[in-house]
């Protein structure tokens, strides 16, 4: 369609003068200039706004790569234990290990016995981006959903008050 902008797109960076530096440079030089401050106001960069930096992280071509089965956020553990001698050891908490991709609810010391029956559920989470990493998948999608909602309304709005001062 003639008179749509060319060169626009949403500025992510590692920092604010990242920012900056890709709202001023040739690839997003088609941004209007009026609309810059409020493209870095939303600080998409790590460390400023974590779900738009976390949007961006998981964007890429190898997200499968980034979504593991995790303990880190357990939605609900039910454990009763019986006839038990324990010997040291830990019960009762969650802890997963990436490397072995396990997840472990109890360590028994040495000559510890116990009968125990177990439900458990959880979370699918994010790993491997510092912005999601360890946050259930779709509670961080629903959340990234409503920024990216407010974001484009925000930038709807902008766009209007910057077209009636120009009497467009």
């Amino acid at each position: 369609m003639a008179g749509e902008p060319s060169d626009t797109g949403f500025p992510f960076a590692r920092n604010a003068a990242g920012v900056a530096g890709e709202l001023g440079g040739k690839r997003l030089r088609g941004n209007p200039a009026e609309i810059r401050p409020v493209l870095e106001s939303f600080e998409p960069y790590e460390g400023g706004n974590d779900l738009l930096w976390g949007l961006n992280s998981v964007r890429n071509p190898n997200t499968h790569r980034m979504i593991v089965p995790t303990g880190q956020a357990v939605v609900g553990t039910e454990m009763s234990i019986s006839n038990a001698t324990i010997k040291g050891g830990k019960l009762g908490y969650s802890e997963w290990n990436p490397a072995k991709n396990e997840l472990e609810y109890m360590r028994l010391g040495p000559g510890s016995t116990a009968d125990y029956k177990m439900s458990v559920a959880f979370d699918i989470c994010f790993s491997g981006t510092n912005a999601l990493s360890g946050k259930p998948v779709i509670a961080s999608l629903h959340a990234i959903a409503s920024e990216v909602e407010r974001v484009v309304l925000t930038i709807e709005a902008e766009t209007a008050r910057h077209l009636r001062e120009k009497g467009g």
